[in-house]
């Protein structure tokens, strides 16, 4: 999918909206609406809310969430670099405690990630730390919700993963 800022008229406030890019391939299309149903289900202050889902005019499926604004986790770290090390350690691993929250909070609820990275951490003005990007994430115990006819692998046509396979990060 791509995310683009659009803004909410209704509520006025500014939102960010995802956007599938081929809605005519029904695999990619479950794994979209997948995406938007698992995020609106984690309800927590580290995973970014969902606020509707639906079909823009030409049929492309969407969803609306909050607008994270901040830098990735990916950004801190390399400025921490140049700090102070005593300092940037301290809130690294501050840092570090809130994600871990937010995942254990998500394994609670029966979900795997699959795609954590810096790049998928945003960090806030005010201290938020946001876990995003939960396309690749996997019920725990259930099957995937996703298979695609055609056989493969991601990448290939199919999203289902075997117990000890690898994919995202």
């Amino acid at each position: 999918g791509q995310v683009i800022e659009a803004y909410d008229r209704v509520l006025d406030r500014p939102v960010a909206l995802k956007l599938m890019h081929a809605p005519q391939d029904a695999g990619l299309k479950a794994r979209f609406i997948e995406e938007a149903r698992v995020t609106g289900q984690l309800q927590h202050p580290g995973v970014p809310p969902v606020y509707e889902m639906g079909r823009l005019g030409d049929g492309r499926p969407y969803f609306a969430m909050k607008r994270i604004e901040g830098h990735t986790l990916r950004d801190v770290v390399e400025d921490l670099r140049g700090a102070q090390a005593g300092l940037g350690l301290v809130r690294l691993m501050t840092l570090f405690a809130r994600i871990a929250r937010t995942i254990a909070y998500a394994h609670q609820q029966g979900f795997i990630h699959r795609d954590l990275k810096p790049d998928n951490i945003m960090l806030g003005e005010f201290g938020e730390v946001t876990v995003m990007d939960w396309g690749l994430a996997k019920p725990v115990g259930r099957p995937d919700p996703a298979p695609v006819a055609g056989g493969g692998r991601i990448g290939g046509g199919r999203f289902d993963t075997a117990d000890g396979e690898v994919t995202g990060t």
